[in-house]
């Protein structure tokens, strides 16, 4: 993920083969984070639990793309990611947003989180796939618990992408 990072952080994200090589246009590859959330928050709605409106922590931001939307729907965001370099581009794009570089399997991972708690907590895209190990699945599953409250929203899923899934498939 560091070497994705230095060189073609948007495409590592979104790895359209089009867009290989930073090809890929700043306002549509937030454009996607937008629709991705929409896509998520529709899901979300017809389960009759929408996100609650407050602190959200987008775990394994990348490089921020669903910082805007988040923000739209009245979030306060926290964006946090393993990739040192997606984390360096997160926090130049998006300036207002604190961005932390963390790897959960450090000891004491939540410890220094502008907030113990959150009320919606999302786990979207790439992040499930990026843990090998059934045991880095759970580690996941009890920090996301460990930082939710009785109310909060906790949301990870696979792969949400509205429009490029097809991509992962041809």
């Amino acid at each position: 993920w560091n070497h994705f990072g230095e060189t073609d952080p948007m495409w590592a994200v979104l790895m359209d083969p089009a867009r290989d090589g930073n090809r890929w246009n700043k306002r549509e590859f937030f454009e996607t984070g937008r629709e991705d959330v929409k896509y998520a928050m529709q899901s979300i709605g017809k389960m009759t639990f929408p996100l609650r409106h407050g602190r959200a922590l987008d775990f394994g931001c990348a490089v921020g793309r669903l910082f805007p939307s988040l923000q739209e729907r009245g979030q306060t965001v926290v964006g946090i990611d393993r990739c040192r370099e997606f984390v360096a581009e997160a926090r130049r794009r998006h300036p207002d947003v604190p961005v932390l570089w963390r790897n959960m399997r450090r000891p004491h991972f939540a410890r220094s989180l502008p907030s113990p708690s959150f009320d919606n907590i999302l786990c979207l895209g790439h992040v499930m796939g990026g843990l090998f190990t059934a045991r880095d699945q759970e580690r996941l599953f009890s920090i996301c618990l460990s930082l939710a409250t009785p109310n909060s929203r906790v949301i990870i899923d696979r792969f949400v992408c509205s429009q490029t899934a097809g991509n992962w498939f041809n």
